[in-house]
């Protein structure tokens, strides 16, 4: 049995790094792979970057920075697709999370007069040029699935239990003068976008983003320690019976955004991996640094 390189990841647009790091290793070919990915949350946002994909040419300091200062934790699978590395995505949701499953639909991406920074994605629509084309499935654990070619099995840990997401206050400490000009400027940009606000603290000066702070959104998917175990098990069995074979897997704890349950995420984390070592050899890689 081949030995499956196993990465773990505090959040998820740390993804991009393991998987160019997976090429350099040559565990992953450089074009042409497919992705599992198993997620509450597409991940499948549209980004808006400043370096183009082909300016980062396999270096990994280049890399590093472009993850942590361009990529979001929703943001990192289309450049990933845009590059080349992926030519399918398939997105495993939790039963209630899907009201349909859909089958295998083709999709393209294109950037901004091909400069690789805004990025634009239709569905079957006529190539041009620069733009790269996709397959996308979004599917449950009820269907099966079979992949010929090489293949990640991208894992987020809020799949099998998500945590109650509350719009906590950003607070940036600004200076005196800052703070005026922001309060007597009704049209400041950063009023349009970021429902921002000031506020004073003692003799500090702040910009709070998130004004609806007190807001929270509570999904259904945050479920007991016994149900994550029964989700778990249930994944693996159907990792197995597809006899999906990753040549990597990659697991995202969610720790800092907090959509995994804190409380949960060491539980869910051993759990996953002993019941993937019960399938798969496996050697689990060195963090990211």
């Amino acid at each position: 049995m081949t030995t499956i390189p196993v990465y773990k990841m505090e959040e998820h647009h740390e993804a991009f790094m393991i998987w160019n790091d997976a090429i350099e290793k040559k565990y992953l070919p450089q074009t042409g792979n497919s992705l599992l990915h198993v997620d509450q949350h597409s991940d499948m946002s549209k980004p808006f970057l400043r370096t183009p994909i082909s300016k980062l040419e396999k270096n990994k300091e280049k890399i590093r920075r472009f993850t942590y200062d361009e990529l979001k934790i929703g943001t990192f699978i289309y450049p990933a697709v845009y590059a080349g590395i992926f030519n399918t995505v398939y997105w495993l949701l939790q039963e209630d999370d899907i009201s349909k499953p859909k089958p295998m639909e083709k999709y393209v991406i294109s950037t901004y007069k091909n400069q690789g920074k805004k990025f634009q994605v239709n569905q079957a629509r006529p190539t041009s040029k620069g733009s790269v084309t996709f397959m996308r499935r979004d599917l449950t654990i009820k269907e099966p699935l079979k992949v010929d070619q090489s293949l990640v099995l991208d894992i987020d840990l809020d799949y099998f239990s998500c945590s109650s997401y509350q719009n906590k206050p950003i607070k940036v400490e600004i200076t005196k003068k800052q703070f005026g000009e922001f309060n007597k400027n009704k049209y400041h940009p950063l009023r349009f976008e970021y429902h921002c606000y000031t506020k004073k603290i003692a003799d500090q000066y702040f910009m709070i983003f998130n004004q609806n702070e007190d807001i929270v959104i509570r999904p259904h998917s945050k479920v007991s320690n016994n149900q994550v175990s029964s989700r778990i098990n249930t994944f693996v069995d159907w990792l197995q019976t597809n006899e999906i074979s990753p040549n990597i897997i990659d697991v995202c704890r969610n720790t800092y955004s907090g959509y995994t349950p804190g409380a949960q995420r060491e539980f869910i984390e051993d759990h996953l991996i002993s019941k993937l070592k019960e399938i798969y050899s496996i050697k689990l890689h060195p963090m990211i640094p």
